[in-house]
């Protein structure tokens, strides 16, 4: 079996690696509990799917932080607005908006975005 990279998990959605997760998990019992009754010979692949399973957990915790972070972003703008007393949207703000939803959203790698 191939080492799966921390981009691979990425990609999948959140159903995908929950169900990724609980496999490798699986895997990882029946491992230790072949290695405590001598039927499997193998001690390094008992590490490649521990270091599987804490890529798995690295992108899930991502995900929740970015989230986090995403609400807490969305709280801000919407504190600024209220203290702006919402003023009316100009040509320039409804111009970058109409701009910002016509564009992709750029590809995040990582942990907010970082290379």
């Amino acid at each position: 079996m191939s080492i799966r990279h921390a981009s691979e998990f990425r990609e999948l959605t959140d159903a995908e690696l929950a169900v990724q997760l609980f496999n490798a998990h699986d895997e990882l019992f029946r491992l230790r509990f072949q290695l405590a009754t001598r039927k499997q010979k193998n001690h390094q692949r008992v590490r490649l799917v521990k270091r599987e399973v804490a890529r798995m957990l690295t992108v899930v915790h991502e995900r929740e932080l970015q989230a986090l972070y995403d609400q807490a972003l969305a709280w801000f703008h919407e504190d600024n607005a209220a203290e702006d007393g919402a003023a009316p949207a100009t040509d320039e703000t409804t111009e970058l908006s109409a701009s910002a939803e016509e564009a992709p959203a750029p590809r995040r790698r990582g942990l907010f975005g970082r290379s």
